[in-house]
């Protein structure tokens, strides 16, 4: 058990990569703090690993938690992941890539996407010094399931 556990983090840890300064552009509504790239609306495989692409205000935020919700945009949200990621100090907005293989959730056993039919995605981040939430919801998101 405690070596799946290690497994699992480790798995997080080397699929959720900062990408190149270079290629990060400011995020769009800077109110936000956050904000999700991609997937964002189109359809998706079930089972399928996808890259969610997410930008964070490292002066504003911390750690996200990325999460789906199957019941649109008041919820339930589910966690994909059974922690949040940590985002790496810098000046500048900070582009990261996190690795999603769909069905394969910390909160598996809670999302039925076979009943669903669309999804969204959420990244999401609470600071307690400023009591202060900040998030940003993809369109909707169409999960196909298999034959």
């Amino acid at each position: 058990m405690f070596l799946t556990a290690v497994f699992a983090v480790a798995v997080l840890i080397l699929s959720c990569n900062p990408q190149d300064s270079g290629e990060c552009t400011p995020i769009a509504n800077p109110d936000k703090g956050v904000e999700l790239i991609s997937p964002d609306g189109g359809s998706l495989d079930y089972g399928s690993t996808v890259y969610i692409n997410w930008k964070a205000d490292p002066s504003r935020v911390e750690q996200v938690a990325l999460q789906v919700s199957t019941s649109g945009i008041n919820g339930p949200w589910r966690h994909i992941f059974s922690h949040g990621i940590d985002v790496p100090p810098d000046n500048d907005i900070v582009c990261m890539d996190t690795l999603w293989t769909i069905g394969d959730e910390y909160e598996s056993n809670l999302i039925d996407y076979g009943t669903a039919g669309t999804i969204l995605l959420r990244v999401a981040s609470y600071n307690e010094l400023t009591n202060e939430a900040l998030r940003d919801v993809s369109s909707s998101i169409t999960v196909r399931m298999g034959q």
